[in-house]
């Protein structure tokens, strides 16, 4: 129980993290079904968000005036998801026209000799994107 609640735990902030800057996001400038990178008006200037998976960690890049962050949003991850959806909820491969994105992410964990697997997932709406 305390596997699948360390691994729930570190999604749920993961995906809770990517919520939050996608809906401040004015657009996506690209997206794969396994990385995504957006921009987030700020006063401080635009700040250019990506999240992708490395070495089963989903990682948080943050570039704002020529200052780059990068943090580990979650740890055992196994794999994520992006989707895309335009304004009228079709799918799209064009990352760039989604007004919405579904992601999903799969973490793992071995213990003692079994493997525990958890799932979450959002859909996000991008609310400040203009037509």
């Amino acid at each position: 129980v305390n596997t699948y609640r360390d691994l729930h735990s570190e999604a749920r902030y993961g995906i809770d993290l990517f919520t939050r800057d996608l809906r401040a996001s004015d657009g996506i400038t690209s997206g794969t079904t396994n990385s995504i990178t957006f921009t987030v008006p700020l006063a401080a200037g635009t700040q250019t968000v990506s999240y992708n998976l490395s070495s089963n960690e989903f990682i948080r890049t943050a570039l704002l005036a020529g200052t780059t962050n990068s943090t580990v949003v979650a740890r055992n991850v196994e794999s994520v998801q992006f989707d895309y959806y335009l304004r009228d909820n079709t799918s799209t491969s064009n990352s760039t026209m989604a007004f919405n994105v579904h992601a999903r992410v799969t973490c793992s964990k071995g213990v003692a000799g079994v493997q525990k697997v958890d799932f979450i997932h959002t859909r996000t709406l991008l609310r400040n994107k203009h037509s």
